[in-house]
């Protein structure tokens, strides 16, 4: 599971950055992964852009359209109403395709007789 950031870390991780600490140095201030912390930075400005605020704002933007996208998911995938009609249409084909085949054995039935 990914733990993401809280906004005082951010705000941690600015103030540090600030102080031109490294990743590492950051890291271990603020009990967290040196990957994590470096990935943090660079994808949020870099050590010179940095911003707690923007960072925070830009994980809230993510978040809520990895929520939206599993919602639309789950909303296509798990409607049972949706799955019943797709059904219901797929037998009335299935039975249209029947008809059709029964009056055409008919017709051949009766040409034969003829």
């Amino acid at each position: 599971m990914v733990m993401r950031f809280t906004l005082n870390e951010r705000k941690q991780i600015e103030a540090l950055l600030k102080k031109q600490l490294p990743g590492a140095e950051i890291a271990r201030e603020i009990n967290r992964s040196k990957n994590g912390v470096n990935t943090e930075i660079r994808l949020n400005g870099g050590r010179v852009n940095y911003s707690a605020e923007k960072a925070f704002d830009n994980s809230e933007k993510v978040q809520k359209e990895k929520i939206r996208k599993q919602t639309e998911f789950l909303r296509k995938t798990l409607n049972p109403y949706k799955k019943l009609s797709e059904r219901i249409e797929n037998l009335e084909m299935q039975i249209e395709i029947l008809i059709d085949t029964i009056k055409e054995l008919k017709n051949d039935k009766k040409d034969k007789k003829l």
